[in-house]
Formats: structure tokens, sequence, C-alpha cells
């Protein structure tokens, strides 16, 4: 996950709702699912370029077109769900694929594209991630580093998508899986309610100071 900008708040967020519930025990499989594992691997090439893509100022009429594609690449989109599942080590290859995952599900959602094949697959993943129960057991192979890691994701995913298709608050709310994502949830409203207030106290100080000038 990033650890710059608003990013670095879900370390210590989803760090202290965590610790908070630790006690908390839930029937858990006793092996870790294999899902998400190869994906990284699989579509480490198309996910390192749109990195790269993402991060061009002046890209090239080519560039733009090729970053268009990835971002409609509906095999692509539907398999970042299964990578986001997955714990991370910061700083690790994986955490990087997954930090371009995010933010590729975020442009492709934010361009509403006429391609249905790829906006089902965006808002599959992005409901793979909010269902995924792993946070909410005590599995004895989920440490709770793992589990950080993909809590951390998840409110990410939760602020984001949320951020983006407010309408959409009460879809993502019936996803949640259990009360460590449902807590989650609560400070992602939480702080876009705070975010919000201050908008609104900018655009009246700013309004209120071009009334005092005129």
């Amino acid at each position: 996950m990033k650890t710059a900008g608003k990013n670095s708040t879900w370390i210590y967020l989803t760090s202290a709702i965590l610790l908070g519930v630790a006690n908390l025990a839930f029937a858990a499989p006793a092996s870790p699912p294999q899902k998400g594992l190869e994906e990284g691997v699989r579509f480490e090439q198309k996910l390192r370029r749109y990195g790269w893509l993402e991060k061009k100022v002046f890209p090239s009429d080519d560039e733009k077109l090729e970053r268009s594609a990835l971002v409609a690449d509906a095999d692509l989109l539907k398999s970042l769900g299964r990578l986001l599942e997955r714990p991370s080590v910061t700083g690790s290859p994986r955490e990087l694929m997954q930090n371009y995952a995010v933010d590729l599900l975020m442009e492709s959602l934010s361009q509403n594209s006429a391609n249905g094949a790829a906006s089902s697959a965006t808002l599959a993943s992005l409901q793979e991630v909010v269902k995924n129960p792993d946070i909410e057991h005590n599995h004895g192979w989920f440490d709770e580093h793992a589990r950080k890691s993909v809590a951390g994701f998840k409110g990410e995913i939760l602020y984001r998508w949320s951020s983006a298709q407010p309408d959409q608050a009460q879809v993502i709310a019936a996803l949640l899986p259990g009360p460590l994502s449902q807590k989650i949830w609560a400070n992602v409203q939480l702080m876009e309610n705070e975010n919000s207030h201050l908008s609104e106290a900018t655009v009246a100080a700013k309004t209120s100071k071009s009334h005092s000038k005129n």
C-alpha cells in the first residue's frame, strides 16, 4: 500500500481498528486459499507498464492509446480483485503491483467506460475486495502484518470507490462481510464527512473574503 499522502492514513487507521478488536474469533479455514497468488505474475508486465504510463507527464499519442487500452482490458481488470485480496510486505514487488491495481481500477471506474465488459470487470473486482472476509477471521496462517495489509487495501478501495460514486454507499455497505470491515467503512464515512465539512468551510471563507473586497 502506498505510504504517502492520504494512503498513509490507512496504515494507522486499520492498525488501530484491528488491534482494538484483536480478540474477536471466527471460524476459518485451516490453510490459506491460493487465489490471487498467480495474478501478479500473470499481469505483472501490464501492471508495470500501466504504472510507467501513469507517471508520464507528457505522454505521446501512442502512449495515451496504450494506457486507454489497459484501462479497458476486461481480463486484466477482473483479475485485480484477487490480487488485492492477498497480503503483501511493505515495499515488496507484490505491493507495488497492488498499488498499480488500485489506481487502474479507479481510473477505469472514473471513465465509466462504454465498454460493458471493462465496466463489469471493474465493479466485480471492487466488490470482490470489499466482500473478502479474510480479515474477519483468526486464520492461523494470517498474521497481524498480513491482516493489516489486506485491511489497508480494503480501506483504500472503500474510500476511493465511495468518493468517486457517493450514490453507491448503500450498495457498498451491503457488501461488507463482518465487523472489522464495518469499522473500516465507518471510519471511511467519518473521513469523508470531515473532508466535506472542510471543503464547505474553505468555500465559505473564500466567498466571505471576496464579498469583503467588494
